[in-house]
C-alpha cells in the first residue's frame, strides 16, 4: 500500500475545536509512543487498535514474543510441497508450479501466530507491523480462533480462500488506521480522512503481477489476495457500514467473488452437477469450488497481458473475471498407478455479461475447451485418449 501521508495533515489541529462536545474516550486515543517490550506498552497500543476498530473495551492483550532473525526464519520459512492427485491437477492448470517456489528468507517486522495466539515481533520499532498483528488478533479473538471459525464454515477451497482474505485484509485495514491516528479527533473525521488517504489499488496490482507468475505456487498467490479483502473492508468502514463487515465475518463470506465485487451475496452458490464417470483407471480425486480468483489467476497464467501493461490494464482484467463469475466445479481425475491426471472444470457465467477470449491451449497437456451461453467448461489431460475420452463425454 503506497498511501497519501497522512500523519502530517492529522498534526495540523484536526482534533475537536473549543467549544466542539468533548470527544469520546476512543475519539481521544492516539497512537501510543513506547516500547513494545514493556507490558504497558503492549497493553496500550492493543487498546488503541481495539478503539480504532470500534471497541471501547479491549479484552486482554495478547501475548507477545521476540525473535531474531534467524529464529524467526528457521520456524516460519519451512518448505512446502504437494504430491499425487493435488499436484498433477494443479500443474496441468498452472497453478502450482513443478518445482518449488523459490523463497528468499527473510523475517516479517512483526506477525500474528494464529496457532500460538500471539504476536511475534522481529523489529520492535515498526509500529504499523505491530497495529496490524494486534488486529489480526482481536478479529483472531472475536471469530473464537481461525482454525474453528474456518473448519466450522468453510465449505469450498473458494470460501476458505474468501474468509483468509477478508480476515488478512481486516487485520491490515485497522492496523493501518490505528497506525495513522496520532491525533485526536471525531470518528466521522477519522472516517473522511481515512477514506481520502488510505487505499489498495497497489497492493490489488500487486496481486495480480504474484498471480501471473507460473513459478509462484498458490500459497503466495492467496497471501497477496488478502490486498482485496483490505480494499472491502475500508470501503465499508469509510461510509461507516461497520454492519457489513460484521456480516461478512459472520454468515460468512462465500466467495471470493463477493470480494473481487465488492458486495456480498444472499446465498453461497449451489452445488453443481458431477460430470460423468471417468474411464478407468481414473478416478475421482476430489471436486471443489475454486472460485473467481483461482480463475482469474488461471486467466493470468495462461494468457497473460504483455509486458508493457499497467496496474490498470491488470485491474481491468481482475474485474472482467469478477463480474463474469458465478460459480464452478473443478474435478480432479487421477490414476494412481500412472501418476496421470485430467482436470474437468466447468465455470457458471452470467450470460448478460459480454465474456473475454481465452487462447485455446489452456495449460501443459491435452486441452478440450468450450464456451456456451452460460458456462465455460475446460477438460485438460496429460493422457491424450483419456481426456478425449472425458471430453467426448461432456460433449466437447
Amino acid at each position: 500500500m503506497r498511501p497519501v501521508p497522512l500523519r502530517p495533515v492529522l498534526l495540523l489541529g484536526l482534533a475537536a475545536a473549543c467549544g466542539d462536545p468533548p470527544l469520546e474516550r476512543c475519539e481521544r486515543s492516539v497512537l501510543p509512543e513506547c516500547d513494545v517490550h514493556d507490558a504497558a506498552c503492549q497493553t496500550a497500543l492493543h487498546d488503541h487498535v481495539a478503539c480504532v476498530r470500534g471497541v471501547d473495551a479491549a479484552g486482554p492483550a495478547p501475548g507477545f514474543e521476540f525473535l531474531d532473525v534467524d529464529a524467526f526464519i528457521a520456524r516460519y520459512d519451512a518448505p512446502y510441497t504437494l504430491t499425487g492427485a493435488d499436484a498433477e491437477c494443479l500443474h496441468l492448470l498452472t497453478l502450482w508450479p513443478t518445482l518449488p517456489t523459490p523463497t528468499i528468507p527473510r523475517a516479517a517486522p512483526a506477525i500474528y501466530d494464529f496457532e500460538r495466539r500471539t504476536v511475534v515481533v522481529v523489529d520492535p520499532t515498526d509500529t504499523r507491523a505491530l497495529t496490524r498483528s494486534l488486529a489480526y488478533a482481536q478479529r483472531d479473538a472475536d471469530i473464537g480462533g481461525l482454525d474453528t471459525w474456518l473448519s466450522g464454515q468453510a465449505t469450498s477451497f473458494d470460501q476458505q480462500i474468501a474468509m483468509l482474505a477478508l480476515l488478512g485484509g481486516d487485520g491490515q485495514f485497522f492496523g493501518d488506521v490505528a497506525w495513522y491516528k496520532i491525533a485526536a479527533m471525531e470518528d466521522a473525521a477519522l472516517r473522511d480522512h481515512i477514506a481520502d488517504n488510505v487505499y489498495y489499488e497497489d497492493d490489488l496490482a500487486d496481486f495480480a503481477l504474484v498471480a501471473r507468475d507460473i513459478t509462484v505456487d498458490l500459497r503466495f498467490v492467496r497471501a497477496a489476495f488478502a490486498g482485496q479483502g483490505a480494499s472491502y473492508v475500508r470501503d465499508r468502514w469509510v461510509v461507516g457500514d461497520d454492519a457489513r463487515i460484521a456480516d461478512a465475518f459472520d454468515r460468512p463470506i462465500a466467495t471470493a467473488g463477493e470480494l473481487m465485487r465488492g458486495q456480498l451475496a444472499d446465498a453461497a452458490p449451489p452445488a453443481l452437477p458431477a460430470p460423468p464417470a471417468p474411464p478407468s483407471p481414473y478416478t475421482a480425486a476430489w471436486t471443489d469450488r475454486m472460485g473467481a480468483w483461482t480463475w482469474f489467476t488461471f486467466r493470468q497464467r495462461v494468457d497473460p497481458l504483455p509486458e508493457a501493461a499497467t496496474p490498470a490494464d491488470h485491474l481491468a482484467r481482475l474485474a472482467e473475471v469478477a463480474a463474469l463469475w458465478q460459480n464452478d466445479r473443478l474435478d480432479c481425475l487421477y490414476d494412481p498407478g500412472t501418476g496421470s491426471a485430467i482436470v474437468v472444470w466447468d465455470i457458471r457465467i452470467d450470460p448478460a455479461v459480454q465474456p473475454f477470449e481465452l487462447p485455446h491451449k489452456e495449460g501443459p497437456g491435452v486441452w478440450h475447451s468450450r464456451r456456451f451461453t452460460d458456462h465455460w467448461l475446460w477438460v485438460g489431460g496429460q493422457d491424450g485418449p483419456a481426456t478425449d475420452a472425458v471430453a467426448a463425454s461432456l460433449g466437447l
